[in-house]
């Protein structure tokens, strides 16, 4: 053998060799290059589990709102009917004394005192609301002559009203309201407020416990209830309330003034014959 070739040959074939310019198959099963392969596959792979994360996340959300606004709509009532004094409402835990000898300013006999009290809480009954809010209500109503809005009221209001008018027949030898229309009007009142009561019933509950020297069970009316804060409610009726009797808001177009001011007093005719056509330039 030639010692030359022997020492070259060798040498030559282990640094010409084409097998050792590319990676052969069966060096792709030891680590380090499974390893390199490994990762490769693990990077091509990250899209995918961050499209299935996302979807579990936005399932999760999801499933998270459902249930609040399921219950939401078990412990608020839902946005069924549009009321422009809907941000006014602000909810508080009141304590009712009910107890039957208890004296308030709207309670006993007809008197001066009583009459104002109850006249104060309806006195933002007629109120305005702009052609805005009427368009949302989907409802027509009489435009006031003097331009500033439209004639509505609070149903809560109209509830009131109708207590006051209970109230005053059951004095009727005190305030001497009209045989005409009286039981008409408090017929129509008491399913007014029936009609209120089971729209929206009042879930405090009332517990019922004995009396001394009393057989039957007694219920205790001192209970704790939620209400609207009937200030806030009312101060929203304030801003936009204006006065029927004003001589300028309320004109019919063609009767005039509906309740036009002569000689001091107001003239309290509905309809019928008999009505004097004033106009507010009129009755100046």
């Amino acid at each position: 053998m030639d010692i030359e070739n022997a020492r070259s040959t060798p040498y030559e074939e282990e640094k010409w060799s084409p097998s050792d310019s590319l990676i052969s198959e069966d060096a792709q099963d030891f680590p380090i290059y499974r390893g390199q392969s490994s990762r490769s596959a693990g990077w091509k792979r990250w899209p995918w589990a961050l499209i299935m994360h996302s979807v579990l996340i936005t399932a999760y959300s999801i499933g998270v709102a459902v249930t609040i606004m399921s219950v939401n709509s078990r412990l608020c009532p839902p946005d069924l009917t549009h009321s422009p004094a809907a941000h006014a409402v602000q909810y508080e835990k009141v304590s009712f004394n009910g107890s039957l000898s208890i004296d308030n300013p709207y309670k006993g006999e007809p008197r001066p005192e009583l009459d104002q009290a109850w006249s104060h809480l309806i006195r933002n009954l007629n109120i305005r609301l702009s052609k805005e809010e009427l368009d949302k209500l989907n409802r027509s109503a009489i435009e006031l002559h003097d331009g500033s809005g439209y004639h509505a009221e609070l149903s809560v209001y109209h509830h009131i009203h109708c207590l006051k008018y209970i109230r005053q027949a059951l004095h009727g030898d005190y305030y001497h309201l009209n045989p005409y229309d009286r039981d008409t009007h408090v017929d129509h009142c008491i399913d007014d407020i029936r009609q209120a009561l089971m729209c929206n019933p009042d879930l405090s509950v009332v517990t019922m416990e004995w009396k001394p020297h009393y057989r039957r069970p007694w219920p205790n009316f001192n209970v704790d209830h939620t209400c609207v804060n009937w200030e806030v409610l009312d101060e929203w009726a304030s801003r936009r309330s204006f006065n029927i009797f004003d001589q300028k808001s309320l004109v019919h177009p063609e009767m005039g003034l509906v309740f036009p001011l002569i000689d001091g007093e107001y003239e309290d005719i509905a309809g019928g014959e008999g009505i004097h056509i004033i106009w507010p330039e009129d009755s100046a």
